[in-house]
Parts: C-alpha cells; structure tokens; sequence
C-alpha cells in the first residue's frame, strides 16, 4: 500500500546530501522533491486517511507539531495513518518553516517513518 513512498527508501538513505543549495532558500534535490509529491499524491489517492486533519491524527498519540516533537516519536507499534500523519506534518511544516524536512532527513526520522511504512506492507 506504502510501496509509492517506502520506494525512495534506498535514495534517501544512500544520499549524504538532500538539498543542492542553500545559500538564499533550501533548494531540495529532485528525489525529495519527488518524495514530497508521492506524499500529496497519497493523501488526495487515500481520503480515508484525513491527512488534511494531520494534527488531530497526532494529537490521539499525544504528539504536538514540532520537529522535536516530531523526532521523538516511538513509531514501532503505531499505524499506517498515524505515520502518515507524522510525515504530513513534516510535509506542511515545510511551508511554514522551511527546513523542517531536511531536519527530520539529516536526523534519519523520516527514514524512521518510512522503515515502518515497510514492515506494515510485509
């Protein structure tokens, strides 16, 4: 169900650099930016999600938006719509703060996500 996401897997874990300039703004390379679409993809493909109310998702595991917040997050028994949540926030946050999707990939959180985004496709 994840494959679309869980696939940039290997590409983000092999990359060391996920931006190619930021001297004036963050200017992602095409692979994360491709991920960022897979991710706008997926919410506008799986409504049942309500990834456009992400922060009420977060709030049932007691998880305010932040990217420390964020980071903290014991994602080992959670769902595929809490993780999909969490990777919404990051995705949204970016709007608000750019840089918050570079944090969570420089800090493997995004990784995390995706690791187990995999081990419920298994």
């Amino acid at each position: 169900m994840y494959e679309a996401l869980t696939d940039y897997l290997p590409k983000i874990q092999d990359s060391d650099s996920w931006v190619r300039d930021t001297s004036c703004y963050i200017d992602y390379t095409p692979t994360v930016n491709e991920f960022r679409k897979e991710i706008l993809t997926f919410m506008n493909n799986h409504p049942e999600y309500e990834l456009n109310r992400y922060i009420d998702t977060l709030r049932t595991i007691g998880t305010k938006w932040g990217t420390r917040g964020l980071q903290r997050v014991d994602v080992s028994d959670l769902d595929g719509k809490v993780i999909m949540a969490l990777i919404m926030a990051a995705e949204r946050g970016e709007y608000n703060s750019q840089g918050v999707i570079l944090d969570l990939l420089e800090s493997g959180t995004i990784q995390k996500w995706l690791l187990r985004l995999k081990e419920l496709d298994n």
